[in-house]
């Protein structure tokens, strides 16, 4: 089962949703985000498979913009408080399995919850720590979700995280001279091209590379 859940509201932030769930995908695998609409497959049952993947997922995003509270159907059910209501039912499964859930406020202007403004059995939700996703500051928002959530679940990994194991390069372009100093462990031996000095202090056992001079080019209602 997927370790990620994402919870929304339709009508209310099925787009932040998919946003967020379309980029921890492509951080951690698709196999690992859940969303109702990329997840059920054709014939599935809704209520079924929303059951039983938000009560064995690691961690619950419940995305809540500005009408998760009031958001109800064209006849006035299947609010929050409405034992039928699809989120209500994913929050209170993660509740009872003991996943970490984790409001998410879709904007600036999106208040903390209160537990007087919820549904009795949702009232704890207003206790948990919530993140805030902003649309206008979106790389950075979902950079600290998908960070908090490696923090959270053991095993996940960003696949697009950068990583600075392949040793140091350092490059003073554009300079007939120039000084470039590194401190501390080094993968490898130092390399220094064109007109200049360098100096490597510590362990050497991976690389350290200078260059000095011209750069070359590389390449259902809920």
């Amino acid at each position: 089962m997927p370790e990620v859940f994402v919870s929304y509201r339709t009508g209310d932030g099925e787009n932040v949703a998919t946003l967020i769930e379309r980029d921890l995908s492509h951080r951690f695998g698709d196999d690992r985000v859940f969303r109702d609409g990329k997840s059920i497959r054709s014939g599935a049952t809704h209520r079924d498979v929303l059951s039983g993947s938000s009560a064995e997922t690691k961690v619950l995003l419940v995305v809540i913009g500005a009408h998760w509270l009031s958001l109800r159907d064209e006849d006035g059910d299947d609010g929050l408080d409405d034992e039928r209501n699809r989120t209500r039912e994913e929050i209170l499964d993660a509740f009872e399995c003991g996943a970490r859930v984790v409001p998410v406020l879709c904007g600036r202007t999106v208040p903390p919850l209160s537990p007087t403004a919820l549904p009795t059995e949702l009232a704890p939700l207003a206790d948990h720590q919530f993140l805030r996703f902003d649309t206008g500051d979106t790389e950075t928002d979902l950079g600290k979700i998908a960070a908090e959530l490696v923090d959270l679940v053991p095993g996940l990994t960003d696949r697009t995280a950068r990583s600075d194991s392949g040793g140091t390069r350092n490059s003073l372009d554009g300079c007939l001279s120039g000084v470039a100093i590194r401190a501390g462990d080094q993968c490898g031996g130092p390399a220094v091209h064109g007109d200049g000095a360098g100096y490597v202090a510590g362990a050497n056992t991976g690389g350290t590379r200078q260059n000095f001079g011209t750069s070359r080019a590389r390449e259902g209602n809920r």
